[in-house]
């Protein structure tokens, strides 16, 4: 915690996984120490979009692939998690999910569809 405060991208930190505010910092800073290939892929994923998809986001297109045209109230329900809006929106930006109306309906798009081998 102190090594990231000293480089200014703390945000919050768990043990195992941080949220950083200053991503581009956190890549230069913090991705050439990290030795877990897991945790490189999920790095990348959250940087960049690119590498697999991990399996928390890959649940999430599989429900949206099967029910599509739902909100996210009801994918969070019938993941039975309290919200999955960021997860929803980090796969919109990345062209996983698309969007449409207000709420929001999520459908999976040709991309996704690639993600979960279809």
């Amino acid at each position: 915690t102190d090594l990231m405060k000293e480089i200014d991208i703390y945000g919050r930190y768990d043990g195992s996984c941080f949220i950083s505010y200053n991503l581009k910092k956190a890549y230069e800073e913090i991705f050439p120490y990290l030795k877990h290939s897991g945790k490189i892929d999920q790095f990348n994923f959250l940087y960049k979009g690119e590498g697999s998809v991990p399996e928390d986001y890959l649940s999430i297109l599989k429900d949206v692939q099967k029910y599509p045209n739902r909100g996210a109230k009801d994918i969070a329900k019938a993941l039975k998690k309290n919200k999955v809006y960021s997860e929803l929106k980090l796969l919109s930006d990345f062209g996983y999910l698309y969007s449409e109306g207000y709420p929001n309906k999520y459908g999976v798009t040709t991309k996704g569809l690639r993600s979960l081998g279809e």
